[in-house]
């Protein structure tokens, strides 16, 4: 019994300890990342301006197929007639993308299904965000009232909730194959 409650405690504090190191090496990076000119090779510029750029562009894109005359440019999308957003470098995705990924590599023994469940992720992620961005246009062009609650709290905790379900979905179904 005291056996079995002291694995318990341990495996939980393993547990803590890598999410406390996976949120720690993404701070750090974030930190270098808006802090330092160039960094990594002026990469991390690079990969935030190319994740906007895709979220604006496959935005206007579902728009455009929807029947709505919209414009955009780089990070910013702008339906016809509204002021439309502009997608800050906090709304990328890049931040849950790298925590994502964090998880589920540190959760498991299951190598083979990580190779297709973190692009999977990644996919899943990026079209959370475009429904995320469109959902945010749709509300400015039709409840522009709601839009800061919406864009503060609501699609925040939907975004992160959804994200959650995901690592929930991993560490149930597929983290541990018996040996």
């Amino acid at each position: 019994m005291i056996n079995t409650l002291w694995k318990n405690q341990k495996d939980a504090f393993i547990f803590l300890l890598k999410v406390g190191f996976i949120y720690a090496s993404w701070r750090i990076l974030k930190y270098f990342g808006e802090n330092t000119p160039g960094f990594l090779f002026g990469w991390w510029e690079k990969l935030y301006a190319f994740g906007a750029h895709a979220l604006a562009k496959s935005s206007a894109y579902v728009l455009r197929i929807l029947g709505y005359k919209v414009y955009h440019y780089k990070r910013i999308v702008i339906p016809e007639g509204y002021p439309g957003v502009e997608i800050a470098d906090l709304c990328v995705g890049i931040p849950s993308i790298y925590i994502f990924t964090g998880l589920i590599l540190a959760f498991g023994n299951n190598w083979r299904d990580r190779v297709w469940f973190i692009p999977m992720g990644w996919f899943f992620i990026y079209a959370v965000n475009v429904f995320r961005v469109l959902s945010l246009l749709f509300v400015q062009m039709y409840y522009e009232r709601f839009f800061n609650f919406a864009h503060t709290y609501l699609y925040v905790a939907i975004t992160y909730s959804l994200i959650f379900l995901l690592l929930v979905i991993w560490m149930e179904k597929f983290a541990y194959r018996p040996k």
